[in-house]
Order: C-alpha cells, then sequence, then structure tokens
C-alpha cells in the first residue's frame, strides 16, 4: 500500500465543520511532525481517497522539492505512532512540539454527540497499518503534559508563522532554537495590526503561561515589536571589520 494518511469521522450525521476542523487539525500534526522530523517543511499533503458513507478523507505525502533523503514513510509513522502513544500515556511523544499536541487535543475533542468516533491511519509501504482511536483519554494527557503551572510578565521571540480565529484570536511564533511555536492569544484590533507581519521576526510582550518544564506554552498579548529579519543583522564578517577597525584606533591612540 503507497504511503498515506486518512481519517475518519464515524457517526449518523457528519456535520461540515466537524469534517473540516478535523482536517485542518490533523494538517497541523503533520506539518509539525514532518518540521520536527525533516528539519523543514519539505512535504505537501495531497487527496488521494473520499468517501461519503464514513466521511473519510486520505492523503498522500509529495515533496514540494527535490529531497537527498526520502523520510516521508518516517513523517507518517512517527505521526501516526506518536498520537498512539499520546493515546496510552501522558508522556511527550517524540517529534511531537506544543502546537501538534494542542491539535491532536482539540481533534479528541471533536468526539462528541454528532461525531461517534475519529481514527487516524497511517500506511507505510511493507508495514503493517496503524490505527489510532481519538477519546477524552487523550486529551487529559496533552493536559498534563503541557497543561500550564505558571505564570509571568515576559517577552518572545520568534516568526510568526500562522493566524487564527478559531475558537479565540490568535498567531503563532515559531522559535527556531527551541524548535516550538507558542501560542499568542490576543484581541481583535492587535490581530488586525499584525496580520501584515506574517513570516516576520517578532517580539511580543505580555503574560506568559509556562508548562511544568518551564517551556513557554502561550502568551496573552500586551505589545508587540517587528524586529529585523536575520540577514540584516550584523554578520560575522562585518563585526570582525568593526574589531580591526577598533583596534587600529586604539593602536593610533597609543602612538
Amino acid at each position: 500500500m503507497p504511503d498515506s494518511v486518512s481519517i475518519t469521522l464515524k457517526g449518523q450525521s457528519i456535520g461540515l465543520s466537524d469534517l473540516s476542523d478535523a482536517l485542518v487539525e490533523l494538517a497541523t500534526v503533520l506539518a509539525e511532525v514532518d518540521q520536527q522530523v525533516t528539519g523543514q517543511r519539505s512535504i505537501d499533503w495531497k487527496v488521494v481517497q473520499l468517501e461519503r458513507s464514513s466521511a473519510t478523507v486520505g492523503v498522500a505525502p509529495v515533496y514540494r522539492q527535490n529531497q537527498v533523503f526520502d523520510q516521508r514513510s518516517q513523517v507518517i509513522a512517527a505521526c501516526v505512532e506518536g498520537l498512539q502513544a499520546l493515546r496510552e500515556r501522558p508522556d511527550r511523544p517524540e517529534h511531537f512540539s506544543d502546537k501538534a499536541l494542542w491539535s491532536a487535543k482539540r481533534l479528541a475533542r471533536h468526539v462528541n454527540g454528532e461525531v461517534a468516533a475519529i481514527v487516524v491511519t497511517g500506511a507505510v509501504e511493507n508495514e503493517p497499518v496503524k490505527r489510532v482511536s481519538f477519546g477524552s483519554r487523550m486529551a487529559a494527557h496533552v493536559d498534563e503534559i503541557i497543561g500550564i503551572s505558571g505564570h509571568a510578565s515576559g517577552a518572545l521571540e520568534g516568526r510568526l508563522e500562522t493566524i487564527t480565529i478559531h475558537g479565540q484570536n490568535a498567531f503563532t511564533i515559531y522559535d527556531p532554537l527551541r524548535r516550538r511555536g507558542t501560542r499568542c492569544i490576543c484581541d481583535t484590533d492587535t490581530l488586525d495590526d499584525i496580520r501584515g507581519l506574517l513570516g516576520h521576526r517578532v517580539l511580543v510582550y505580555g503574560d506568559i503561561g509556562y508548562n511544568k518544564g518551564g517551556e513557554p506554552i502561550t502568551i496573552r498579548v500586551e505589545q508587540f515589536q517587528l524586529l529585523r529579519a536575520r540577514g540584516a543583522l550584523p554578520q560575522p564578517h562585518d563585526l570582525r571589520g568593526i574589531f580591526a577597525e577598533s583596534a587600529v584606533t586604539a593602536s593610533d591612540s597609543a602612538d
């Protein structure tokens, strides 16, 4: 069977909003795991399966550009195995960022009266098919892993990557050093002001919520500031020139 991932929503009547929300959350998990496994967003997911009777959507991984190593099967395996581990115990799965964990939790929360069950299936060539059922235990485990245990006022820096109005106004800033994103909760005016900064580095001030490991999970935005792109910052060769010039000046003064 070709490499693929599918999601199935089971119930007598599946609403369009439930299906679309579930697809968004699954896409987020896949993108975040891709980022963690390959070090970049390297994969696009193309629809290869649609089944009306059971509200099933299947997607297959397609590289955005030529890659030296084919890691698509690793991404699928890490995604499905991580979700299975998350269902069984409150430990962070390998390759799962906070953003991926939040999306897994929101997927689990979609199992309600109309949606009787949600199942994610991963197929990797020459490997047994793996299936994960979502439920309340998964949501509870996510809360244990990244539940907020403390607050402090401060500032966080990162690249503005996503903006959402689903549930609440928020955007995500991604820190390449931690290889994780932080959810920034804001009001409508702030969201309008920040829309044009998508893809830019920003510094966000506000009340930061930390998990038990001391990692920032959320920040309630009070102010934000646009930062210069890293390429616009002084580079090592620029600094060498400054230091050399300073040394000459110091030598002249000594003379």
